[in-house]
């Protein structure tokens, strides 16, 4: 489940055309809520650009297949 995003910046501008590419890594995982909450480190990046577009923190609860479901359906 996708909780929310920390530290949001949008560093610059994405010109026309551009290509892009997310990459992700995971900075901490910890024991929440039946689940797990696992914080990832984004930063998306343009084809050709020095200075990446946007640089954010991912906040997500991973649950198990049961509580998921029940979860969606609420």
């Amino acid at each position: 489940l996708n909780v929310g995003v920390n530290k949001v910046r949008f560093v610059s501008p994405a010109p026309a055309g551009v290509r892009v590419r997310l990459r992700q890594t995971v900075a901490a995982v910890e024991a929440r809520a039946g689940g797990w909450q696992i914080v990832s480190d984004c930063v998306v990046e343009g084809e050709g650009l020095d200075r990446p577009l946007c640089v954010a923190q991912s906040v997500m609860l991973a649950l198990p297949a049961s509580d998921a479901a029940t979860a969606a359906a609420a």
